[in-house]
């Protein structure tokens, strides 16, 4: 676990170091760009070098997958996965490599390059943004569930493109995205938050909590036929996540109460990360939604670090930084300590 701890509160020290040392007004996103590649590089170096099977599912992707299917022609292979991407994604791979370290190595790279991009693109802070990256669980997601984290790094492109009002992109790259992960449609409630101007997102808002998320509760059946590859009934049907929930509501209200003056020049970031309180509360019900509140993180990941770059006094930027800090340290070291993706102790295959 040493690892994990060393690169959080690593990255945590450059935190500090950013908000105090970086003039966010007068310095240019390329003066400081250095403290984002370094955090990726650090990033890429504990994910590439970790051991060929660590984690949960890995074996599976392994012999259930790449040895699978690239040794399969085309049509046999998309005959017996529904996922076509993740599919053609091992037959492109195993056609010059039989490698599975090198397979897993280009969908780690792949979405840690992207999440990368779009926090040079939406934030100036891009250390705590890494910090908050961890927090959240990111690591272990992406050591462990490559369908759906490279269907996350392709809606975040998408994302992207549909900021610009690119929209035709935006369909193309999630439907890139279903097709490694059928859960990624659900990243279509991001069209109606970003089209739409503030006063008519207030309408669209009370419509998602209102009318949409008890529909959703009552629908748990059919979003479970997404994962029918394996039988998830007695695991994610249950409903857990009051304490998540909670944390949750928690850090909304901060932002809502601390940043109120910074909210309404990223309303738009705000409104798309009350996605993530919408599939928390869904969770409660039904824990699969756990999952899918992995497509609206990123949002919520610049909008606190936009918020706390922003702040003019310098103490109150640096109590903002240390109290979330803090509290997404829980976060992290719970995730670490119940070790649901089986990465804790690290292994390298050096």
């Amino acid at each position: 676990m040493i690892i994990y701890i060393i690169l959080y509160l690593g990255m945590m020290i450059f935190s500090v170091y950013e908000l105090k040392f970086v003039n966010y007004e007068d310095d240019s996103k390329h003066s400081h760009i250095k403290i984002l590649v370094f955090g990726a590089t650090l990033l890429l170096a504990i994910g590439c070098f970790r051991a060929e099977l660590l984690g949960v599912d890995v074996f599976r992707y392994k012999y259930n997958g790449f040895e699978y299917f690239r040794n399969m022609s085309i049509q046999d292979a998309i005959h017996l996965n529904k996922d076509v991407g993740y599919v053609l994604l091992n037959k492109v791979v195993g056609s010059f490599s039989d490698s599975f370290i090198l397979f897993r190595n280009l969908i780690y790279f792949f979405n840690i390059t992207v999440f990368c991009i779009f926090v040079y693109k939406n934030t100036n802070y891009y250390s705590f943004s890494i910090v908050l990256y961890l927090a959240v669980g990111y690591l272990g997601f992406n050591f462990t569930i490559f369908r759906e984290s490279i269907a996350v790094s392709f809606c975040i492109i998408g994302l992207m493109f549909l900021k610009k009002e690119k929209y035709f992109v935006f369909f193309l790259f999630i439907l890139i995205a279903v097709s490694f992960h059928q859960t990624a449609i659900l990243c279509l409630i991001y069209v109606p938050l970003i089209k739409y101007k503030n006063n008519q997102r207030i309408f669209i808002k009370f419509f998602l909590f209102l009318i949409v998320l008890p529909i959703m509760f009552l629908s748990a059946n059919k979003i479970l036929r997404l994962y029918q590859r394996n039988d998830y009934t007695n695991i994610y049907t249950s409903g857990t996540g009051v304490a998540l929930l909670v944390f949750f509501v928690i850090v909304f209200l901060e932002i809502s109460v601390l940043f109120r003056h910074s909210i309404n020049k990223h309303s738009i970031d705000y409104d798309l990360a009350l996605s993530v309180l919408f599939f928390q509360i869904l969770a409660v019900s039904f824990s699969l939604y756990n999952r899918c509140i992995q497509y609206f993180y990123p949002p919520l990941i610049v909008l606190i670090s936009n918020c706390i770059s922003e702040v003019k006094n310098k103490k109150n930027k640096l109590f903002l930084l240390f109290l979330f800090f803090l509290e997404f340290s829980i976060l992290y070291f719970k995730f670490l300590i119940d070790d649901l993706n089986d990465i804790v102790p690290y292994q390298s295959w050096l």
